[in-house]
């Protein structure tokens, strides 16, 4: 799995072009949050060697959340991951949910 820490100014078309070639997994959360972190903690590298995951600071990229919720037409929640393949929304989950068993059935 590789991870990728996303900052502003970030395009979401970066994600979106990896999409066609692997799996990307988009990870929103905040640092402050207890569930976030354990959440965040669940993602099991080892099980998840085949996808991107792109991890979004939910307080300091406001705008790329934003973007993200308007873009996939997803109600924005934190920790939420959201999981593309070919430019589209294949699934995604919130708070406890988020966990490798999501991703694990579109490897």
């Amino acid at each position: 799995m590789a991870i990728h820490t996303v900052h502003r100014d970030f395009s979401l078309d970066v994600i979106e072009e990896k999409s066609h070639v692997v799996l990307q997994a988009i990870f929103k959360h905040s640092p402050r949050c207890f569930i976030s972190m354990t959440a965040l903690q669940n993602l099991k590298p080892s099980e998840l060697l085949a996808v991107d995951l792109w991890v979004i600071d939910v307080l300091q990229n406001k705008p790329l959340c934003t973007e993200i919720a308007l873009r996939y037409n997803i109600v924005h929640h934190s920790p939420q991951i959201i999981l593309l393949r070919n430019a589209t929304v294949v699934a995604s989950e919130t708070h406890e949910k988020v966990n490798s068993s999501l991703i694990l059935p579109f490897l």
